[in-house]
């Protein structure tokens, strides 16, 4: 069954359905039956993605209230696969208060960020540690791919090592300069992920990041990715 795609129209919902669903921006490979976890779940277009592309179950994680509510109706046709959590990830359990998404330059409300307040607004976000999401929240041996992102930083993975030893392949797309972009990139081979790709981006607000792929074993198992390494454009 093809699910109804819901996007806000007073956001940049539309932007993230084109690129993360519509265009496969994290070059997922057709499987069958297989796990993934998604950090930083937005609206659900990545689990979409995942469903259309043979996965089994995707575990989601989005701590933002807004974006739960739509995460929930765009996955409702998949309750039984994608199983949701109003939840971040972070290297440890805590709790802060945000700020309302802002107006961006393109005159759209941003859901796509969390800013920490210094004061309590309505906005309280509760993280809980990877560990501790692996334990109580994902009820699987091991997780074929883990989805991550969040924006800043990438701090979890120093602390959560043992989370690691259950996920055999990575994608992600984060905000670095090439220092942390090195830094991340050796820590996770230290953590087993011995074929790796990063790709330097550039978005359409002039920001720059990396695009992500780790794998335990092949790359090409989960990934198109040939034409990547083609190029030649790795970190």
């Amino acid at each position: 069954m093809t699910p109804l795609i819901n996007v806000r129209s007073y956001s940049s919902d539309q932007y993230f359905l084109d690129k993360v669903f519509y265009s496969n921006f994290y070059r997922l490979k057709k499987v069958d039956q297989k796990i993934a976890l998604d950090i930083g779940s937005h609206a659900g277009y990545f689990c979409l993605t995942a469903m259309a592309m043979g996965y089994s179950k995707v575990y989601a994680f989005e701590p933002f209230v807004e974006n739960y509510r739509l995460l929930l109706k765009n996955t409702e046709v998949f309750s039984s696969n994608v199983i949701s959590n109003q939840l971040g990830i972070s290297h440890e359990d805590k709790e802060f208060y945000i700020n309302p998404p802002k107006i961006n330059s393109s005159n759209f409300l941003d859901y796509s960020s969390i800013e920490e307040s210094q004061e309590k607004q309505d906005y309280c976000v509760k993280f809980i540690s990877l560990n501790k999401a692996a334990k109580v929240f994902v009820k699987e041996d091991f997780i074929d791919l883990l989805k991550i992102n969040t924006g800043y930083p990438f701090d979890f993975v120093s602390n959560n090592e043992s989370a690691f030893s259950h996920i055999l392949n990575i994608c992600f797309e984060m905000i670095y300069d090439k220092d942390e972009a090195l830094f991340i990139k050796e820590k996770l081979v230290s953590l087993g992920f011995k074929d790796s790709l990063m790709v330097e981006l550039k978005e359409k607000d002039n920001s720059f990041g990396y695009l992500g792929f780790f794998s335990k074993n092949s790359l090409n198992d989960l990934f198109e990715i040939e034409d990547l390494r083609v190029k030649n454009i790795s970190l």
